[in-house]
């Protein structure tokens, strides 16, 4: 994000909203100002856990606390994850990332090349994973998580958004959720 405002002159804001919002009829996103704390309505609270987040407690321990952050700043993290977004919207986005509506088709191929993640159902590539076909991204902010993915050969799409950014075993809910899906829906 820094070195996109650099090269245009344009705070980030502005440049997302215009080369992707505006054209992507986006209408329930926002970029808020780095003195806006708010989340627009209607939205959920937002909730991470108490203890160290870097390892799972311990069983026997109890579960963690969950404290809410839903009025965090997410200015933070700029062009990684000030973005907000309705799940509507979201859908949307699934469609341009997995298609590259927004990209060059040069571009697009360089993003689908994908690389070995471990999992033989799943590749990485820039900015975006496949999942048993399914493309996409997922995205987490203090208190939130959200993943969307689309499927090029159906349109199938997937949008999972949880309220805590990760669970006590260490998961995030949102990417655990969408895998789940994507194995009970049938495959290409």
């Amino acid at each position: 994000g820094i070195i996109a405002e650099q090269v245009t002159v344009q705070p980030l804001g502005r440049l997302i909203a215009e080369r992707i919002f505006t054209p992507l009829n986006m209408s329930g996103c926002s970029f808020p100002d780095a003195t806006d704390a708010g989340i627009p309505a209607p939205s959920s609270r937002g909730y991470m856990l108490s203890t160290r987040w870097d390892r799972p407690p311990s069983p026997p321990a109890p579960l963690p606390d969950l404290v809410d952050v839903t009025d965090f700043n997410p200015s933070w993290a700029a062009g990684a994850g000030q973005a907000i977004c309705t799940a509507a919207d979201l859908v949307v986005w699934a469609g341009a990332l997995a298609t590259g509506a927004l990209l060059e088709p040069e571009m697009q191929a360089q993003r689908l090349s994908l690389h070995p993640t471990g999992d033989p159902h799943a590749g990485y590539g820039l900015g975006v994973v496949n999942i048993n076909g399914l493309v996409g991204h997922n995205g987490e902010i203090s208190g939130y998580m959200s993943q969307a993915a689309r499927r090029e050969s159906d349109g199938t799409v997937i949008v999972v958004l949880s309220n805590v950014m990760l669970a006590p075993d260490l998961t995030e809910p949102a990417t655990a959720i969408s895998e789940l899906i994507s194995r009970a829906i049938p495959p290409d």
